[in-house]
C-alpha cells in the first residue's frame, strides 16, 4: 500500500532552498537604506506643504516672514502654518528669509538612504523647486548651483 505525502529528503531539500533564498534576499535588501528613503519621502512631502504655506504668506502679506517669526513661531505665520514641522530622525527643518520677498527652506537628507552622497533637500523661492543639494549648498542662501531637481 502506497501512502501519499513527501519523503523526509524532499522536505529537507525544500526547507534548505527556502533558507538559501531568504539569506540572499536579506543581503539584497538594505533595511537601513530603505527606511532612510522612506524618512526622506516624509521630509520632502512635509517640506512641500510648508513651502506652499510660506508662499501663501509671502503673497498675502507682500513680504516673506522674518527668521524670528518662523523660529519662534509667532506673529502672522501662525495663520498660514499651523505648526512648524517637527524633527524627523533628528533632522530639523530650517528657514531663512533671503530678501523681503524670497526665502529658503532646507532639511538634511538621511545618511542611511544616501551614505556619503546627498546632504540636504532645499527650496528657494527664486528656483521654485525642491532640489537635492550637496552639503556646500545647504543653508540659508539662494545658491542652488550643483543641486538637482527631484521627481515628485
Amino acid at each position: 500500500m502506497k501512502r501519499g505525502g513527501f519523503t523526509l529528503i524532499e522536505l529537507l531539500l525544500v526547507i534548505s532552498v527556502i533558507g538559501v533564498l531568504s539569506g540572499i534576499l536579506v543581503n539584497v535588501i538594505d533595511i537601513d537604506k530603505t527606511k532612510g528613503k522612506a524618512r526622506d519621502g516624509v521630509r520632502i512631502s512635509t517640506m512641500g506643504k510648508v513651502v506652499q504655506a510660506l508662499e501663501a504668506y509671502c503673497i498675502a502679506e507682500e513680504m516673506c516672514p522674518t527668521n524670528n517669526e518662523v523660529t519662534t513661531f509667532t506673529g502672522k505665520i501662525t495663520n498660514y502654518v499651523k505648526e512648524w514641522p517637527q524633527s524627523v530622525g533628528g533632522y530639523n527643518y530650517n528657514y531663512t528669509r533671503i530678501t523681503l520677498d524670497t526665502f529658503a527652506v532646507y532639511v538634511n537628507a538621511d545618511r542611511d538612504a544616501f551614505p556619503g552622497g546627498i546632504d540636504c533637500y532645499k527650496y528657494t523661492t527664486s528656483d521654485s523647486k525642491i532640489k537635492i543639494c550637496p552639503n556646500a549648498r545647504c543653508g540659508g542662501n539662494a545658491n542652488m548651483a550643483g543641486c538637482t531637481e527631484i521627481a515628485q
